[in-house]
């Protein structure tokens, strides 16, 4: 069963979808809720920890490109699908990896695609086993830790390091990317060169002209992106 969000501002857009998808489409589905403005979605998603999310873009308060960028910094994100009568915005949908872009109204046949598209990604993400622990040079040895007392990866340049809670570093032959798939649910990406537990945030500094989290058993301040930075104060709110 694939659970749902359903966010746009217009009630007759909403109960339609709605009532494609519970009475109409190929897909077992459970509708969680529903938003009318961009905010309430964020607060949904962090409630509810949905697998899609349908998104318009024409929203007040918070469009649904807006609310896009913070849902897909979190740790966790569910898949975004845009609904929109605006077609223009495919393009932006595309750089935020959004699984689907509907033009309403929307059509059944592409809307069982996407939602295909999405189960598909959900079997594969679930057959993922979870990291508990890694292997890191150190020296002349291979050492190995568990995850929650890693303080956080990062890359630099060809190599990827970890540093413990310990302020122990070492190499690891894994890229951020992989780590950042099998540790989703403990880690946050919080720059493309910084991958970071979510348990050693404690705050957020602004310093010279760049955000920096501040980390609990570190002195070092890592840079935040912009991308990252909602989803950041999100989690330390």
């Amino acid at each position: 069963m694939l659970k749902v969000l359903i966010a746009d501002d217009e009630p007759l857009a909403r109960s339609r979808l709605r009532r494609l998808l519970e009475t109409k489409c190929a897909m077992d589905i459970a509708i969680l809720a529903e938003a009318e403005q961009g905010d309430e979605v964020l607060a949904l998603v962090h409630k509810y920890h949905p697998d899609i999310v349908f998104l318009d873009i024409e929203m007040p308060k918070m469009n649904g490109i807006e609310a896009a960028e913070v849902i897909s910094a979190m740790p966790t994100p569910p898949a975004i699908i845009f609904t929109t009568a605006y077609s223009e915005y495919a393009i932006a949908a595309v750089n935020l990896q959004a699984v689907g872009y509907l033009v309403k109204p929307v059509e059944l046949e592409l809307l069982n695609n996407v939602l295909a598209k999405v189960s598909k990604v959900n079997r594969a993400q679930k057959s993922t086993q979870s990291l508990t622990t890694v292997s890191y040079q150190l020296g002349n040895k291979l050492v190995r830790v568990g995850v929650d007392d890693i303080s956080y990866f990062y890359a630099d340049g060809k190599y990827t390091a970890l540093v413990t809670k310990e302020k122990v570093e070492g190499l690891i032959d894994r890229p951020l990317k992989e780590l950042e798939r099998s540790l989703q649910d403990k880690f946050i990406r919080i720059h493309r060169h910084a991958l970071v537990n979510l348990d050693e945030i404690v705050g957020i500094e602004f310093k010279e002209d760049n955000y920096c989290a501040i980390l609990r058993s570190t002195d070092k301040h890592l840079p935040i992106s912009r991308r990252a930075l909602k989803a950041v104060r999100a989690h330390i709110a």
